[in-house]
């Protein structure tokens, strides 16, 4: 049978016998349990439990939420926006940082030094540390945030490992009789390997499974550039996938997130040409990324952002078009085409100081307008929220919770949604924007009111933090980053711009401790050696990741691209040796060179 095995028989045996299977991302954790659904599927099950697996930070909530249950600890596991406030709350009040206009960038990169300290175990050496003024400063930072979390019965979510770990040693936690299988991890932070050590210590069987398909096929190819590289990589998952149509083909790419958009247009175009008329679903695509995008970048949650931030300041000219013409705020089809006239001949013709207008100056030019009686239910809808926009101006400080309510009222008015048309994408992302509004009501944790500006602000925050992905609907390629790709195998594999300048990834040693300490806890950047060897295992990995061919391929079941440098050197990833050079860019080492197959692209 064509295609990978979904459940690879070693998980399914350690499902079968009761292990957790835990991953070290939530790609593989989905994976698997799709897999195992299949699985019972095809043996003619009518219905079954979900099966034990989740990712590292699921479990770590779950065996945290069993401790509070049975009412062992007390304390509140603070998300990333509650500890934003308070890393925000310290910083405001350090009078050394009154020159800044606004702390929340300062206070994110406090955040993740925080958690770079917990993750390799760092706190009292960091108290004890000699650095510069910004490694003294944020040393004052964390020991205010310690007393902090001490003082409220607050505990950040990075240092659940430590405080399971000592609940562990107490024997507070309920271990799993048939123990715990780790997949998917090239490597484990200190923090991990020190509940894992503790967790065997306590008896529990803590297996660690590497998933290796090791494919017999490798081939390396070069491309005269970035833009036939990508195209080369497309034409040949096309053609994999003509002859093999329950083949599982995965694109992997260092630093997807920046080269997201233009793979998209160039899959779309080899893969799915049909997908370029605008009226098509995008969800039939036959591939799909594992990262997701900012959920304010979604069409549904931007417009939304608009119509609330409309209710506080007026809209420039083109964010109030495209409010006009999105099919999210109090759209019919009768009323599509006027509103664009509407827009095109009379909103950008209105005589106007300055390019932008408020609720109750578009109501003003609306009420004039010559299509007004065509356009009676949005004109409807701009005076309701202005009438809730005008009330809100005139309330004080409320708490977050309250806020949300308010904002959920405002968009009821303005009829925002696509409503029983909503595709599966829209009401998935409805789903995500509830949850942004439900965090922000956490917010609320430490009692103090706001105004209706910073609760916006901070819903926005969420927002842009917050990755939204629709639901994987498996389509046969997957485009992933290569820490995604850990824990899954594939019928091909195909690794994008690994060139020496893109790969192995840059890793940068932090600017808020001392250089001393990272040293000694061998942060990442700090040890050129380490990192290139773990660089090397993830190469490995990866390269191991296809199955062995079932078929005799014309095509080789991995693709690796390397551009043409100044010394046309092109190596075998398998076995290459990366040695640093200057701006942090990788050379090979040539005694490490193996000739394999190599045919120019075409």
């Amino acid at each position: 049978m064509d295609g990978v095995e979904l459940l690879p028989s070693e998980i399914a045996e350690a499902l079968d016998r009761g292990a957790i299977v835990v991953t070290g991302n939530q790609r593989a954790a989905r994976a698997l349990r799709f897999g195992f659904d299949q699985r019972n599927r095809e043996r003619g099950l009518a219905n079954w439990a979900p099966p034990p697996v989740m990712a590292w930070d699921a479990w770590m909530a779950v065996l945290w939420q069993g401790l509070v249950i049975e009412g062992h600890v007390a304390q509140l596991l603070l998300n990333r926006q509650q500890e934003h406030v308070m890393w925000r709350t310290i910083l405001e009040a350090d009078d050394e940082l009154t020159s800044l206009r606004t702390v929340d960038s300062l206070a994110e990169m406090a955040a993740e030094t925080w958690q770079l300290v917990c993750r390799y175990e760092g706190q009292r050496r960091l108290r004890t540390a000699n650095g510069n003024t910004d490694a003294r400063a944020f040393q004052r930072w964390a020991r205010t945030f310690e007393r902090l979390c001490q003082a409220e019965g607050f505990l950040a979510r990075v240092q659940l490992e430590e405080m399971l770990r000592g609940a562990v040693g107490k024997g507070l936690v309920r271990l799993p009789a048939a123990g715990v299988v780790l997949v998917g991890f090239d490597g484990m932070t200190p923090a991990q390997e020190s509940l894992v050590e503790t967790l065997r210590l306590a008896g529990m069987d803590v297996e660690e499974l590497r998933l290796r398909a090791n494919a017999t096929r490798k081939m390396l190819v070069e491309a005269a550039d970035e833009n036939e590289e990508l195209r080369v990589a497309a034409q040949w998952t096309r053609k994999f996938l003509v002859d093999r149509p329950a083949a599982k083909v995965a694109v992997i790419v260092p630093g997807l997130e920046a080269e997201r958009r233009e793979i998209d247009r160039v899959f779309r175009e080899v893969l799915a040409p049909e997908l370029e008329d605008i009226r098509a679903a995008s969800e039939a695509a036959p591939y799909e990324f594992s990262l997701g995008v900012e959920l304010a970048e979604t069409p549904m949650v931007a417009t939304a952002l608009d119509l609330l931030r409309w209710t506080a300041n007026a809209l420039p000219l083109e964010r109030v078009s495209a409010l006009l013409l999105s099919p999210h705020f109090s759209m019919t089809s009768e009323e599509r085409e006027v509103r664009a006239e509407f827009d095109a001949f009379e909103l950008r013709r209105a005589k106007v100081l300055r390019p932008e207008f408020s609720l109750d100056a578009l109501i003003t030019v609306l009420e004039g307008a010559k299509r007004r009686a065509r356009l009676s239910r949005l004109l409807s809808a701009l005076r309701e929220m202005r009438a809730i926009a005008n009330r809100l101006q005139g309330m004080t400080a409320r708490t977050n919770a309250e806020w949300a309510e308010e904002m959920r009222e405002f968009l009821r008015a303005a009829v925002w949604g696509s409503g029983s048309q909503e595709s599966s994408v829209e009401f998935q992302t409805r789903r995500k924007w509830e949850s942004a509004l439900d965090e922000l009501a956490t917010l609320d944790f430490d009692g103090v009111p706001v105004e209706f500006v910073q609760s916006l602000e901070a819903l926005e925050r969420i927002a842009r933090q917050t990755t939204f992905a629709p639901e994987s609907h498996n389509a046969p390629v997957q485009v992933m980053g290569p820490l995604e790709a850990a824990g899954g195998t594939f019928d091909a594999v195909w690794f994008l711009r690994g060139g020496e300048l893109s790969w192995p990834m840059e890793t940068r040693a932090s600017s808020l401790l001392p250089w001393p300490m990272q040293m000694e806890l061998k942060m990442p950047g700090t040890d050129v050696a380490k990192d290139s060897e773990e660089a090397r295992r993830m190469t490995e990995r990866i390269a191991d990741g296809a199955v062995p061919s079932r078929w005799r391929l014309q095509h080789r079941s991995l693709g690796i691209r390397l551009y043409r440098r100044s010394r046309q050197q092109h190596h075998d990833l398998g076995w290459w040796t990366p040695t640093h050079r200057s701006n942090s860019q990788c050379g090979f080492n040539r005694d490490h060179r193996r000739g394999l197959g190599r045919r120019p692209a075409t």
